[in-house]
């Protein structure tokens, strides 16, 4: 596919900077130790991050979620990439074929809001909601669309709700024929815009749920039990130790999200397990303490990206781990390590 990409490249009409390009520079977590240093990549420490802006494409046909004038296609807002490989010759050759021979809806105006991981916590709150709400402001009469299944998830809806928009939920086996399409390229994965993040911020707690700010006061750990991978297997130990240096224990998926987020807006320690839980560092106040729990060879960093892009100080602490897959590994708490760091934070 890259081979044909140079000239397939369908070309927007008009695009619009919200955020110019910038560089981010951080420090090293708060604990960090030199024995550790094979496990972070120069990436971690200074990392370009791209502009963010909307593109505007006209009489254009969406099938499966990849746009086509003709030949020509459109992928950047969909698909993530590390390499430069968006969209494989297979997907799309599937839904270049699906968009000439079934039925078609057309549409005059609508914006796409969409990726393939977009049903996830993580990369809709940190990724999709930040460049929608970015085109809601300045465009609050035109449709919103997403994927039907999206509807399914509650912390969606919840965020759909909180900013007021009714977005349209469309099957993407519907081939959609529009006038004029707006979508938002993806970021690179772990690598953030901070004010970008920071209007998401001001947009959702201060203009929307009007959230009154006092100095945060509450320690928090948000548990993964109700997920199906990366759980905590001593987690009944390591919620005693907690409890006893008075935190509060948070099942994310059971509490409403404007209820989370004005308790995050309080909370001053966060404590959680690699994993989307970990997003909800957007909603605390700067400068407050994270500390995530990884397996021992688990090098994806962005809750360290995220948090040092919202000026909180960073912990972290590696564990025994079932399985080699990270991604997917339930970890043991170092119950001694963990209480160690958290001695020396609380006073």
């Amino acid at each position: 596919m890259k081979l044909f990409k140079s000239f397939l490249k369908l070309t927007e009409v008009n695009k619009t900077i919200y955020f110019e390009k910038s560089i981010n520079v951080f420090g090293l977590p708060d604990n960090y130790d030199n024995a550790h240093a094979e496990m972070f990549f120069p990436e971690h420490f200074k990392a370009t991050v791209q502009e963010i802006c909307l593109l505007e494409y006209q009489n254009v046909v969406l099938s499966n979620s990849v746009i086509f004038q003709g030949l020509k296609y459109a992928d950047e807002s969909i698909f993530h990439t590390l390499n430069g490989n968006f969209l494989s010759f297979i997907q799309y050759a599937k839904a270049f074929i699906k968009s000439i021979v079934k039925k078609k809806i057309f549409v005059q105006e609508a914006y796409l809001a969409t990726q393939e991981w977009g049903d996830n916590f993580y990369h809709f709150t940190l990724e999709l909601l930040p460049n929608l709400i970015n085109f809601h402001n300045s465009n609050p009469t035109v449709p919103i669309i997403v994927p039907l299944n999206y509807k399914s998830k509650k912390f969606i809806i919840d965020y759909f709700s909180i900013i007021g928009i009714q977005p349209i939920f469309s099957n993407t086996e519907n081939i959609l024929v529009i006038d004029k399409l707006y979508v938002s390229p993806l970021p690179r994965v772990g690598i953030f815009n901070k004010l970008n993040l920071f209007n998401l911020k001001d947009s959702i707690e201060v203009n929307t749920l009007k959230i009154k700010y006092t100095p945060p006061f509450r320690k928090v750990y948000i548990s993964r039990s109700c997920a199906n991978k990366r759980k905590i297997i001593n987690e009944e130990s390591v919620i005693h130790l907690l409890k006893s240096m008075n935190f509060e224990i948070i099942l994310a998926e059971k509490i409403i999200l404007s209820e989370l987020i004005s308790v995050l807006s309080e909370t001053t320690i966060l404590i959680s397990n690699h994993g989307a839980g970990l997003s909800n560092i957007i909603h605390l106040q700067p400068k407050q303490t994270i500390i995530e729990l990884k397996a021992h060879n688990d090098n994806y960093w962005m809750y360290f990206s995220l948090s040092k892009i919202l000026e909180h100080r960073y912990f972290y602490l590696f564990n025994k781990s079932d399985s080699l897959n990270y991604r997917d590994a339930n970890i043991e708490v170092n119950l001694v390590e963990l209480e160690s760091i958290l001695s020396n934070i609380i006073i």
